[in-house]
């Protein structure tokens, strides 16, 4: 519902911004009041537990000591450098194309709707299948459609891109969590999953500071950075595949080689 709700606001957004952002902000002032309403009136409040091993440091410094959680990490900042460029420079880059502002609103209502549809019917298959090589597909496949942005110059081609990068984004989404946890020993699972979300929202700011500097200086600078990167990261993870596999999975390979035997 997320998803859906993301693609009508971001298509009906871009109408809204032609005519002039205060509609644009009044609605989002607006909505985001009444969403508040909804919760604190209807969304009961629950007690939580707490536990002394919350406020213990040492946990921190057990996680900088974790090597492939470590290098996963930098590989997820890496990524999400790319992956925002979404937010950051690509509505820039449909503007500096001549192309008015609902362009960029139905790029984004795109891929919304697509992550409503394909997401259901690929997420089961890829939770059967090797996480580090799923994460390291999806990147790569990502950074080829943030690559195409360096060609597109018309609506249909904007379009084009942002639907392969969708369908890129889809595999890290559905196998990141996964594979943290299967680092994290289960009393640090908390930590683990604040450092990856940590490497999630670094992406906000490299993301706007780094990538609106290259755009200044060439948009072809901009989007070769993403698709090297986006190769970059790929790599790294699928190179830490065995260490990010799931116990189960690991024995069902060694099962599967004693039958080739």
């Amino acid at each position: 519902m997320g998803n859906l709700g993301f693609a009508v606001a971001m298509a009906s957004a871009g109408f809204l911004a032609q005519t002039g952002f205060a509609a644009l902000f009044w609605t989002d002032a607006v909505t985001g009041v009444v969403f508040g309403v909804l919760v604190w009136r209807f969304v009961p409040e629950r007690a939580g537990r707490h536990s002394s091993a919350g406020t213990d440091s040492r946990g921190y410094r057990q996680i900088l000591r974790h090597r492939a959680m470590v290098s996963f990490t930098l590989a997820v900042m890496t990524y999400y450098f790319v992956y925002l460029q979404s937010d950051s420079t690509l509505p820039l880059a449909v503007h500096r194309s001549g192309l008015p502002p609902h362009v960029y609103g139905f790029c984004m209502a795109l891929n919304g709707v697509l992550i409503c549809i394909a997401q259901p019917l690929l997420a089961p298959r890829l939770g059967r299948c090797d996480p580090g090589r799923v994460w390291a597909a999806g990147v790569a496949l990502v950074g080829v459609g943030f690559a195409l942005t360096a060609a597109a110059s018309t609506t249909a081609g904007y379009l084009l891109s942002v639907a392969v990068w969708t369908i890129g984004e889809i595999f890290p989404a559905t196998v990141g969590a996964a594979i943290v946890i299967r680092l994290a020993p289960e009393e640090l699972r908390g930590r683990y999953s604040g450092l990856y979300g940590f490497a999630l929202a670094s992406g906000w700011l490299t993301s706007s500071i780094g990538g609106t500097r290259l755009l200044s200086l060439s948009p072809l600078l901009l989007w070769g950075t993403c698709a090297t990167l986006s190769a970059v990261s790929a790599h790294g993870v699928h190179r830490l595949s065995p260490k990010l596999r799931p116990a189960d999975l690991d024995r069902l390979s060694y099962s599967a080689q004693q039958r080739t035997v």
